[in-house]
């Protein structure tokens, strides 16, 4: 069911909250005190939707129709003017998916992208200068205040200079200080955002993000816009087994969706999706729409309206734009083509000005209207009933949407970017021309064409079933006289221009690889040529081409990713009790580092492993430090870097036990220990006291360097 304090998604507060760590009791009473009550003022504002409503939908008449034509092409259709068109001059009406090709391309490139091993697509940190805790600068402020006190009595007997290097002593010790507190601060800052990562993330994939992000990839890729949704919190509920016997069990998540772009209608002249206001279209299923009665900021009159007098549900108009759509989708066209038992709302989030509200009627008890001010809603409007069935204030301090949105290729000056189809479509249409051409012209060429004097056939003679030893009858007094003799059918062959249309067309193909930003090698074609015949050049030509699709990559980590998760990290701190999570956090999105830097850091790693593998260097890093080298090395080569590579506590431990022996060997030398002695037996050891006091006083042999022998007494122990 749908969640009433956030009314695009399904649940309700009133549910058993047990095991939930959103703070339900804080998100009911700013559901309760946000929830604006039912009043004539109502049918005011739902005239006042309507009218933003039609110029949203007037806003995207152009859109819409780039959308078809993506839509189209994506499926590999033709419009129906073009099919009418073809129709009528006859011949193949063959489609070339080149652009349904590159889209699949694209898309499985992003989603590699997207898919790191430990599948996280995104990491928080916190600020470089986080706020220190004022209990600890007070601490620093006593501090500093006692001691410049001790310090002015005690300079009464101070020299000029025993008291500059008072004061420069006591300088030293605050800035120590002050220093100590701020590393404490960034330690526990840091701590708290990877605490509120791990957080968001379990929220993420328990609310759907996979499918979600499968979702809003495609629709990038495929149309001019991709759109992202949450958080949504939704009661999810569940069967399960307990000693009671089987009962239904309720949790809260948080959901991310990914809207359709056909759905989403921002205002006109919108630069992003919190630009002016936006509607999204929903449908509703009817038993979801009869469990909003009696939740808060639902009018439950208007509710019953359309459950009594819509039975079946209500469907939107159907506009041209709407029935082609259906018809690419296999589906019936017209108003009343929607599911049955579902019902067409949109979900309204803008402004409305207070002089309205006031001019409306509109009284709410605690609240006093500033006529001046515009205030953030939320409402629920079904246009065909044209009714609002719900409306509250936006819970976001700040006004935001919980939307989200990208583009292959961004605009500043629109929401609606482009999508691969978007950047190929002239070259589609034209390489769809050229194959038309090659193929109706390979079709009359395959054969001789006969030219047939039916005025010399036989009476009931026919010309339509030609095969091998068939007579042909003749009239020969049909003739005309004194004309040269003839044969009375005559075969010529239609000119192949094959040679002539191949070049254009293959053209026309490598100006579509260009345009999209993917080559054909990049999803399979094994004709590359070139540097492409061999791995390391394809890898080359790979990696180069990866570079095109970089802002792509950008834009679905700026536009999609950092958005979802700041809404994700304002949720938390504003409807959690978890100290342990707030902290101001920066979002760091993965897709990018992990397109641009991923090749580019394996070489780097392999060349300072090859200038760490030097003895002296060896020397200088430890076999600690160069183990976690080779372990990051074989990560990178999805090896098991744990069965390679032993832990850092096998390391210590066996660099301890190569430290004992050194040390042992060198007390060989210096003719303290015998030569029998095997420094590799793990017994007998002479105790570390008696082994330091011998090495402080031996003198090493003539000629040979002093072993060092720091911390051998520590080693031996």
């Amino acid at each position: 069911m749908i969640n009433p304090s956030n009314p695009f998604g399904s649940g309700s507060l009133n549910a058993p909250m047990q095991g939930s760590d959103i703070n339900m009791k804080g998100l009911a009473l700013a559901d309760k005190a946000a929830a604006v009550p039912p009043d004539a003022w109502v049918d005011q504002l739902a005239q006042y939707l309507e009218s933003r409503r039609i110029e949203a939908v007037n806003a995207k008449r152009d859109v819409e129709g780039r959308l078809l034509v993506c839509k189209e092409l994506k499926e590999s259709k033709y419009s129906a003017t073009e099919s009418d068109t073809i129709a009528r001059e006859g011949g193949t009406n063959i489609f070339k998916g080149l652009t349904a090709n590159k889209v699949r391309a694209g898309k499985a490139w992003i989603h590699d992208i997207y898919s790191p091993k430990d599948g996280k697509i995104f990491g928080l940190s916190p600020t470089p200068l986080p706020d220190l805790p004022g209990d600890e600068n007070a601490e620093i402020a006593e501090f500093s205040e006692n001691a410049h006190n001790e310090l002015i009595e005690q300079m009464v007997v101070m020299s000029d200079d025993e008291k500059r290097e008072a004061l420069e002593a006591l300088k030293v010790r605050t800035a120590q200080m002050k220093d100590a507190v701020l590393r404490e601060t960034q330690m526990e800052a840091l701590e708290r955002a990877q605490n509120l990562e791990r957080r968001i993330w379990d929220q993420m994939i328990e609310g759907g993000w996979r499918e979600a992000m499968a979702a809003f990839i495609d629709n990038g890729c495929s149309y001019p816009a991709g759109f992202l949704k949450g958080p949504v919190p939704t009661v999810m509920r569940k069967l399960a087994y307990s000693r009671k016997g089987v009962e239904v069990v309720e949790k809260v998540v948080l959901r991310v969706t990914a809207p359709s772009p056909w759905d989403i209608y921002t205002s006109p002249g919108a630069r992003s999706v919190q630009d002016g206001y936006l509607f999204e279209k929903m449908t509703i299923a009817r038993h979801d729409l009869q469990m909003l009665k009696g939740q808060p900021g639902f009018k439950d009159a208007a509710i019953d309206v359309l459950l009594g007098g819509f039975t079946d549900g209500i469907a939107g108009p159907a506009d041209g734009a709407t029935q082609a759509r259906e018809s690419l989708e296999q589906r019936g066209t017209g108003a009343t083509q929607a599911p049955i038992g579902t019902y067409e709302i949109w979900e309204y989030w803008g402004y409305v000005p207070g002089g309205k509200l006031e001019e409306w009627g509109y009284k709410a008890e605690g609240m006093k209207l500033d006529v001046l001010k515009d205030y953030a809603i939320r409402a629920w409007y079904v246009p065909v009933h044209k009714r609002v069935i719900h409306c509250s204030l936006n819970p976001h301090q700040l006004g935001m949407r919980p939307y989200a949105s990208a583009s292959v290729v961004s605009s500043v000056d629109t929401v609606w970017g482009k999508g691969i189809p978007d950047l190929i479509v002239h070259d589609q249409k034209l390489a769809n021309v050229l194959m038309r051409a090659m193929v109706n012209n390979a079709a009359l060429s395959a054969g001789p064409q006969a030219l047939v004097d039916v005025a010399l056939l036989a009476k009931g003679e026919t010309v339509h079933s030609p095969h091998p030893g068939k007579t042909w009858l003749i009239d020969s007094s049909k003739a005309i006289t004194g004309a040269t003799s003839r044969s009375p059918i005559e075969y010529f062959n239609v000119p192949s221009v094959l040679g002539t249309i191949l070049p254009l067309y293959q053209l026309t193909v490598k100006d579509i690889d260009e345009l999209s930003g993917i080559p054909a090698y990049a999803h399979g074609d094994a004709n590359v040529g070139g540097a492409g015949n061999t791995a390391s050049g394809l890898s080359m030509l790979m990696n180069s081409a990866s570079k095109v699709m970089r802002d792509a990559i950008r834009n679905f980590d700026s536009g999609g990713i950092i958005p979802l998760v700041q809404n994700y990290i304002w949720w938390n701190l504003m409807f959690t009790d978890d100290e342990e999570i707030k902290t101001d956090a920066h979002v760091m999105a993965i897709g990018s580092l992990s397109l641009f830097v991923k090749e580019q850091l394996q070489i780097s790693r392999q060349n300072f492993l090859n200038i760490a593998s030097a003895p002296g260097v060896i020397e200088v890093i430890g076999m600690k430090g160069f183990a976690t080298l080779l372990r990051s090395i074989a990560e990178d080569l999805q090896l098991p870097s744990g069965n390679i590579v032993p832990s850092d506590e096998e390391m210590e431990a066996k660099e301890a036990g190569q430290q004992q022996i050194q040390a042992l060997q060198a007390l060989q030398q210096q003719g303290i220990i015998p030569p029998e002695f095997n420094p590799q037996a793990p017994e007998p050891l002479i105790p570390a006291s008696m082994a330091q006091a011998m090495a402080i006083n031996a003198q090493p042999p003539p000629g040979q360097m002093e072993a060092p022998l720091a911390g051998a007494g520590t080693v031996l122990q």
